[in-house]
């Protein structure tokens, strides 16, 4: 049998399965059918027909009911229906669900509840609250409409009140300022002459951040007292308004602080403590012994990685989020969360750095920013946990080596654990005791100890899986009628019908249970779920893949939520628990429209937020997956459109791995597509990503190929570009003589092309090419150049390099006057557009004109902030040659122990990077302070390990240094230590 379905909160909407009865009722069968199901008893049939034809003469009037009777019986309700000669009734025994009364029935469990369940109550009540009882619902000449709807209306519209007023106190005290803010504009919508209600809304819009906003509810509500009551607004009102009103800032001083363009660097600063794990589960039970373990294994030193290992359904995500609100006054540096199945590792590294204030986005290289990360972590004690491990490699970059942190992982798969030497912890079902807790905190005590073999038995059913129990006992709590003995019988025949795993088909069948229970449009909704795959996503993208409303999608979404096939993320986004994912997929089956919707749409989010970062950061799993899909579905122009919206976000933000992996496509599309222009600026561009990933071999690859195919079609921009690249690649890989000769080829092309701005590009790389040969006169005569005609061209990033650059080169040719002008005006253009990467250079800078003059206090000063920042930046070349700088300033200050240590510490960087130049200088300098300790051997070792690498790089003037030292021509009482790069 069929179960019925009415919905009489905000409207009448009336299905049995997939059919639509409010479109084959009349209007007063309708409001007999809900009548009867909402009284629960058995009616006259003469008070029935008075109530709906009060206007006939009884006989007539009993003749119309027989007519709907029939009508009713039609369209498939007899077996809903109990009609005696006398009395007519609803069957309580058949399937339905009614919204009123689950309802009523979410404010009976939270009134019993406390605290995180309590709440979850209240959240699905005021959801299912989607308007007034029978709204724009009318029933001519029936008396039953004054007697019953309006007095049931206002009695439900008080209890949607009262819930909505709790929930916004709830709200206000948790800081949810963006929940509490909807729930604030519900309660208004049914009642907006509450001045507390509308005083609370500005609250927790200045809250926000969103004061102008704030300050326009204040008119709103001002002008409804005046309007409907005659009166001003409170003077608690009035104080809030004008304190929102004169005090721009306060809203701001109350949220967290982000990260500044151009922070004062300093040894402490104030971020507040991250505690990034999810809300807590509100119906969680049990498992003390297991947090008890947990608890053991975070102060057991031996123990510093642990993964919670079960079956899909068992609770690990549960337990690891009640574990971390038990344990967090043990990490004082706090709680990071990843939810590794639905988000991409280098989203993660952003997530937690930036929880410390740290940004590395500057870092070109993605090996970089995971080391960066691991560096951080290394300094910190936090939890660290990594929910739903499915692949080692997701994790493995981000998990730190050394340092007091605590890793706890969950996975289904024991041998994630063993490849990752981790301990384990294997996760058992919940012991009966605890599942018969669990269905009694979600659908009450009273039904469960009226029928205590069929709660039993549900629980057995589900195999004690806390995930499945869940699933199907919020389907009961939201059919408060329903006998469980009823519900034990559609169980059983569920699960003996599926032909699958004793643990699978115990979830299944509380899953598919589920699904049969929702109307045609829930499923639909349910279904195009399968296309995120368990990503995180907002409802935006749902009504735009669904062709839905946007209100009317989130509403659905919402009532997913409350029945546990679905869960509320950040930032109001949805994600799927993998499981259920893996059942919308099946449901969808072969249907890819949803998929071509999908990627329709982010290509238009691509293309509307291509500089907005902050936005894109929460997509990228997702357009990824748009890009992929674009390419299975052979939407050759989708992807080409996708890689020309997002290249300069992709190499903006260091995601150089998804731009190869989307540049690949791309070179399929223009094949396809036959254009050939378009697949030689492509290896362009595929060229440019290896190579900011220090793949060089791959990148000279692309760009022979581009300029074979630029050479192909007389294209000279092209050709331009391509040498100029591959003089990148030269230079990268020390080949000096070659890097020469392509960039003076493109510098050709482009002076012949006027390409001002170009040349500018190759006078820069060249004159990095003569300082690395220690060449500093070439060197200044090239970057003077370069300088020169960026300024032409007010290339202000150009300028600035350029005269950070030219300043270090004068420092090296002793013209220190000359050298402190430029560093002042790059300095100043480095605050002009917020270049944190640029400042830490900078300071670097200025660190090694002191040190040339002799002022060493203030040299140690700047390069001990150039370190920090290069941390927070988390650009480990950058703190190798900030480290190697602050050892040679202590070399110069005697503190040759220091000195030692911290060359030590740049040559791990240095070899950590693949900077050889940097390795050899860091030999060099170590080599330096152990002879100034009196050990010479070991010195003379570490000054032949340099030569060696020097002869890879052709640095003339550290080969020199070098040749000076072992031939026992160095005289440390006359001459400095080498200089650096």
């Amino acid at each position: 049998m069929e179960e019925l379905q009415l919905r009489l909160l905000g409207g009448v909407q009336i299905s049995l399965g997939e059919s639509a009865l409010d479109k084959q009722l009349s209007t007063k069968a309708q409001l007999l059918l809900s009548y009867l199901v909402m009284t629960g008893r058995p009616q006259a049939r003469a008070v029935v027909a008075g109530l709906l034809w009060g206007d006939k003469p009884e006989s007539d009037a009993l003749r119309s009911l027989r007519v709907e009777l029939t009508k009713m019986r039609q369209a498939g309700l007899s077996d809903y229906l109990e009609v005696t000669r006398k009395t007519i009734g609803f069957n309580q025994n058949a399937p339905y669900w009614l919204d009123v009364e689950a309802f009523e029935n979410f404010l009976k469990q939270a009134a019993l509840a406390e605290g995180a369940a309590a709440r979850s109550h209240l959240r699905e009540a005021v959801a299912l609250y989607q308007g007034d009882f029978f709204a724009g619902f009318d029933v001519p000449d029936g008396a039953i409409y004054d007697e019953w709807v309006l007095v049931e209306r206002e009695r439900l519209r008080v209890m949607a009140l009262d819930a909505l007023e709790e929930l916004v106190q709830i709200c206000l005290e948790q800081e949810s300022y963006e929940e509490g803010i909807s729930f604030a504009r519900q309660l208004l919508a049914l009642d907006n002459w509450r001045e507390e209600a509308h005083r609370h809304l500005m609250l927790m819009l200045a809250l926000n951040g969103q004061r102008s906003a704030a300050l326009v509810q204040y008119e709103i509500c001002r002008e409804t007292m005046v309007r409907e009551l005659g009166v001003e607004p409170s003077a608690e009102t009035e104080a809030l308004y004008l304190r929102i009103r004169d005090d721009a800032e306060w809203g701001k001083r109350v949220q967290t602080r982000p990260f500044p363009p151009l922070p004062v660097v300093t040894e402490e600063e104030a971020w507040e403590t991250p505690f990034q794990v999810p809300p807590a589960t509100p119906f969680f039970v049990g498992r003390e012994k297991e947090i008890a373990f947990i608890r053991q294994c975070v102060t057991d030193e031996e123990t510093r990685l642990l993964c919670l290992v079960g079956m899909g359904g068992v609770g690990k995500s549960a337990l690891a989020i009640h574990a971390a609100y038990a344990l967090r006054e043990l990490f004082p540096d706090g709680v990071l969360w990843a939810n590794v199945a639905g988000t991409d590792p280098m989203g993660i590294a952003a997530k937690w750095a930036g929880a410390y204030g740290y940004n590395f986005s500057g870092l070109r290289d993605t090996n970089e920013r995971f080391a960066a990360l691991r560096a951080m972590l290394a300094e910190k004690q936090a939890l660290l946990i990594f929910d739903d491990v499915q692949e080692v490699a997701r994790i493995r970059p981000l998990l730190p080596q050394k340092g007091n942190c605590f890793t706890l992982l969950t996975t289904r798969n024991a041998d994630l654990a063993f490849i990752l030497g981790a301990s384990v912890f294997n996760l058992d079902v919940l012991p009966p005791e605890n599942t018969l807790l669990l269905l009694k905190k979600i659908i009450g005590k009273a039904r469960v100890l009226n029928e205590p073999e069929a709660a039993y038995e549900i629980c057995q059913l589900l195999g004690n899986l806390p995930l499945a129990i869940a699933i199907a006992a919020q389907r009961l709590a939201s059919r408060p009628r329903r006998r469980l003995s009823d519900f034990v019988t559609r169980l059983r025949a569920e699960t003996s019908r599926l032909d699958l795993g004793v643990a699978d088909r115990e979830v299944r069948a509380s899953f598919a249970i589920s699904w049969s229970a929702l109307d045609q449009i829930q499923q639909h909704i349910f279904r195009l779920l399968a296309v995120f795959e368990g990503r995180s996503f907002t409802a935006d993208v749902v009504a735009a893949i669904a062709d839905m409303d946007y209100y009317q999608t989130q509403d659905r979404l919402d009532a997913l939520v409350a029945l546990s096939l679905l869960h509320e993320a950040e930032d109001r986004r949805y994600r799927q628990h993998s499981l259920l994912a893996a059942f919308a997929a099946e449901k969808l089956q072969e249907d890819t429209i949803p998929y071509r919707r999908m990627v329709q749409y982010y290509l238009g989010f691509a293309s509307d937020n291509r500089h907005n970062y902050k936005q894109l950061q929460p997509e990228w799993p997702n357009l990824e997956a748009s890009i992929q899909w674009a390419h299975k579905l052979g939407m050759w122009q989708t992807v080409v459109d996708y890689a020309r919206i997002l290249k300069d976000a992709w190499f903006v933000q260091g995601r150089f791995t998804e731009a190869r992996h989307s540049f690949a496509w791309v070179d399929k599309a223009a094949q396809y597509l036959q254009d050939e222009r378009l697949q030689a600026y492509n290896l362009l561009d595929w060229g440019e990503a290896c190579l900011e990933q220090g793949d060089f071999a791959e990148a000279r690859t692309h760009f022979e190929a581009a300029k074979s195919l630029c050479e192909a079609r007389n294209d000279e921009e092209g050709l331009a570009r391509a040498y100029y690249d591959l003089g990148r690649v030269s230079l990268g890989v020390g080949d000096f003589n070659e890097a020469f000769a392509h960039l003076r080829t493109s510098g050709q092309k482009r002076q012949a092309m006027d390409d001002g701005a170009g040349v500018a590009d190759v006078l820069y790389q060249l004159a990095r090419l003569a300082y690395h040969k220690g060449d500093y006169k070439e060197a200044r005569t090239q970057i003077e150049l370069a300088y020169k005609t960026y300024r032409e061209f007010d290339v202000q990033a150009g300028m600035m390099r350029s005269l950070r650059v030219l300043s270090q080169v004068l420092t090296r040719l002793e013209a220190y006057d000359a050298a402190e002008a430029c560093y002042e005006q790059a300095i100043g253009l480095a605050h002009r557009l917020q270049d944190q990467g640029e400042l830490s250079m900078l300071f670097l800078t200025r660190a090694s004109l002191c040190t040339q003059q002799n002022n060493l206090e203030m040299a140690l000063e700047y390069a001990q902030k150039s370190l920090l920042l290069c941390k927070r930046l988390g650009d480990r070349r950058s703190q190798a040659q900030a480290l190697f700088q602050l050892s040679r300033i202590n070399m110069l200050m005697g503190r040759f122990e220091e000195a030692f240590g911290l060359g030590q510490q740049c040559l791990d960087l240095c070899r950590g990077v693949q900077d050889v130049l940097g390795e050899a200088f860091a030999l060099c300098q170590i080599g330096d302070a152990l002879y100034q300790l009196g050990q010479k051997e070991e010195a003379t070792d570490c000054w032949q390990k340099a030569k060696a690498l020097v002869a890879e790089v052709q640095n003339r003037k550290l080969e020199q240094d070098l040749l000076d030292r072992l031939n026992g021509k160095f005289s440390f009482g006359e001459k400095r230590p080498p200089e650096g790069k």
